[in-house]
């Protein structure tokens, strides 16, 4: 297909690195969140588009290419590129005769040709039509098989003959007409405050094939005002003439065709207002919009009700309603039925479907959809740009680039960015118990009534208005970074970034992979810290901050009067403290804690030791004499395997009878087992110094109790 194309518009010597190029050039790139790599997806509409010239002449009645007036003969040169397309011609005839239209064509177009408001005759591959000096005539080339170029050439044959009336009576004066405006092709006009202290009349052509509507907005008490309107022929063919407010006429026209509108009345300051924006045929309600800045709304169920730019229609049995804004800034309120809905939204497009009916909604800037309830639901596609999404429990809100989309009153809500740019979600809970949840590919708010779930978002952040909310947050098979403070709880890693503000309960998760750490900081009240080898939870008032399966959890206190309690649940795992400092270490794991006014840390043997000078980390001095009173190496003993629990409870006496088993193993262990304690021991040492302030780690003397510990126990190791 490409290469059909590229030989079509003249391209040679084309060769695969061409078209691979020209591919390329024309893909859509995506970002891939499971290979964490960036792609191409190959648009052949885009490509085959990039390679097509641009539409030469207008492609509708309203955008008719405008020949001017017709003399004998005329050349146009132009394009039919797709089986879609259609160039139109408007002219005005000199005078009174025939039009003939022959084309030569290029490739294997096969002409179609159409006359708007007029019947033609095709013959020997020449179209002709008759035609009245000083009227308006459009025609159009289309294709019915095929497409390529053509040379159009328009032949005007001048219609010589005189006509000489009888005569039977003298001739009688006629009536004056009123002033006449021309008012060209219409799509949509206003005008506004109008003069019609004398008639007036105008002459339109219509743009569409469709509804015209016209109406003389006015109240009633300061005057009469009726509506006439005429074809081409002179017939009337609607009036209105009520006593009301205001009055309209609503006639069916043809695309084309020239009709004139006559006002009469008593009065000043009457506006008008004409429309040709909508078709209804078959079932189907097309809407369209004009270049300008419209005004939509929608709104179904047992009838159909569409308003543009203030023009309301009411519509009876009806299945799909078309709108296409065409342009311009324009807002379209989609309301649907009290019945399960089903809608799509993206950038400037919209689908509603259910049961009976389906809206759709193209070239739209701003569009909102009401679900009214129902069970509805609504799945929301970004663009290419920079994207932001905000849900509540009544409102889901997307832009980006020139855009926004709307869906309020839906129950259900799915959100997917994977067109590109850097998006982002911000979540907002009910005044009920909502729980949220967030992994590196989605993030999801549930409550009553309500379930929204994004996917792809590389930025969320989910705000709870209630301490009875719970969030539940998961890592990436990456290196991942816990932060957690009373306010909020945010979990970061490459590609993503989940945060959680306000909740009563967060959980963290460090299960999939990667060596992640968890930084977990308390408030200004009195609060608690609890640590084994699978998790550190930092409570208080108002907050609970649980991170679970994290390689190292540290835990700061800045203020109140702050406890914490560090539990070794293995034989496996080591204990260390000074002074400002506390820690439990293992294999894969560290818990520690720093500034604490307690830390109390309960031994696999069942002993309890207290710490009570780890508040030093918050800045008190700290003597030699304090550093060797709370400096204590507790027993290491090392098992084979990390049997892991999930169980923060006191010692049962079952526990304490594996315990003794355990120990009794552990300590028959090879020397081999006893040098890996060694080599395990020397990196958590390493760890210890990743979690000091850079004063702390810049004093030569802080580790050498330590390391002269370290070098007794490997030399016991291995003699």
């Amino acid at each position: 297909l490409l290469r059909q194309a590229m030989e079509f518009v003249g391209y040679t010597d084309i060769t695969q690195d061409t078209i691979n190029s020209h591919l390329r050039s024309t893909a859509d790139a995506f970002f891939d969140s499971a290979t964490n790599a960036n792609y191409l997806r190959i648009n052949l509409e885009s490509a085959l588009n990039a390679l097509m010239p641009a539409d030469d002449f207008g492609s509708s009645i309203i955008s008719a290419h405008n020949m001017g007036s017709l003399g004998e003969t005329t050349q146009v040169s132009g394009l039919v590129g797709t089986l879609q397309d259609r160039d139109y011609f408007t002219f005005v005839a000199d005078a009174h005769g025939t039009v003939a239209l022959s084309a030569e064509t290029s490739h294997q177009l096969t002409v179609d040709w159409q006359l708007e408001g007029a019947v033609g005759e095709l013959q020997d591959g020449v179209f002709s039509f008759d035609v009245m000096a000083g009227q308006q005539y459009t025609v159009s080339v289309g294709t019915s098989d095929g497409i390529g170029f053509y040379e159009l050439a328009v032949e005007a044959q001048v219609d010589n003959r005189v006509d000489i009336p009888v005569v039977d009576d003298p001739p009688v004066a006629p009536s004056p007409l009123p002033p006449t405006t021309e008012l060209g092709v219409i799509d949509f006009l206003e005008l506004l405050g109008g003069d019609t202290a004398q008639d007036r009349q105008y002459q339109l052509i219509a743009g569409r094939t469709g509804t015209l509507t016209v109406e003389a907005l006015f109240q009633h008490a300061g005057g009469d005002v009726d509506l006439e309107v005429y074809d081409a022929q002179g017939q009337v063919i609607a009036t209105s003439e009520s006593v009301t407010d205001n009055e309209r006429i609503d006639i069916e026209v043809l695309a084309g065709q020239r009709y004139t509108l006559r006002v009469t009345g008593e009065r000043e300051g009457v506006a008008l207002r004409l429309a040709n924006l909508v078709t209804h045929e078959n079932g189907v309600v097309y809407v369209n919009g004009t270049t300008g800045d419209d005004q939509l709304t929608v709104a179904v169920g047992e009838s159909t009700r569409v308003v543009i730019n203030d023009v309301t229609y009411e519509f009876e049995n009806v299945g799909e309603i078309h709108v296409d804004g065409r342009g311009g800034r324009d807002a379209a309120h989609v309301v649907g039925s009290e019945q399960r809905d089903t809608v799509t939204l993206g950038a400037g497009t919209a689908e509603l479907k259910s049961r009976g009916y389906r809206v759709v909604v193209e070239d739209v800037a701003d569009i909102t959809v009401d679900g009214r309830g129902g069970r509805d639901n609504v799945t929301l596609f970004d663009s290419i740009h920079d994207d932001t999404i905000t849900t509540s429990f009544s409102e889901t809100k997307m832009t980006g680039g020139e855009y926004a989309s709307t869906a309020i009153n839906f129950e259900i809500v799915y959100g997917h960015a994977n067109a590109g740019g850097y998006d982002t979600v911000t979540m907002y809970d009910t005044e009920g118990r909502d729980r949220f949840y967030a992994s590196p590919s989605f993030a999801r708010m549930i409550g009553s009534g309500f379930y929204h779930d994004l996917r792809g978002f590389e930025k969320v952040t989910a705000r709870a208005s209630s301490t009875k909310d719970i969030a539940r947050l998961y890592d990436s098979s990456g290196v991942d970074q816990l932060l957690a403070t009373p306010d909020y709880t945010l979990l970061r890693g490459d590609g993503f970034s989940n945060e959680a503000r306000g909740f009563g309960r967060v959980f963290a998760y460090s299960n999939a992979g990667g060596h992640d750490t968890a930084r977990l900081y308390d408030s200004q009240g009195d609060d608690r810290f609890y640590a084994t080898s699978q998790y550190g939870v930092l409570t208080g008032d108002g907050f609970y901050n649980n991170a679970r399966g994290f390689s190292r959890v540290t835990a700061y206190a800045t203020g109140g009067s702050d406890e914490a309690y560090l539990f070794q649940r293995r034989a496996t795992e080591a204990h260390y403290e000074r002074t400002g400092y506390s820690a439990i270490y293992g294999s894969g794991f560290s818990a520690s804690v720093r500034g604490f006014d307690t830390a109390r840390t309960r031994l696999y043997n069942g002993e309890y030791i207290t710490n009570t000078n780890v508040v030093a980390a918050r800045g008190s001095a700290e003597t030699a004499g304090e550093r060797q009173q709370t400096e204590t190496l507790s027993p290491l003993v090392w098992s084979v395997e990390d049997r892991a629990t999930n169980q923060l409870v006191t010692t049962s006496r079952t526990e304490n009878a594996h315990r003794d088993s355990e120990t009794k193993a552990d300590t028959e262990a090879s020397g081999r087992l006893q040098r890996q304690l060694v080599a395990q021991y020397r990196r958590s040492v390493a760890t210890i110094a990743d979690d000091l302030t850079p004063s702390a780690a810049a004093d030569p003397n802080v580790f050498d109790a330590l390391f002269a510990e370290l070098g007794e126990l490997e030399t016991d190791a291995v003699s």
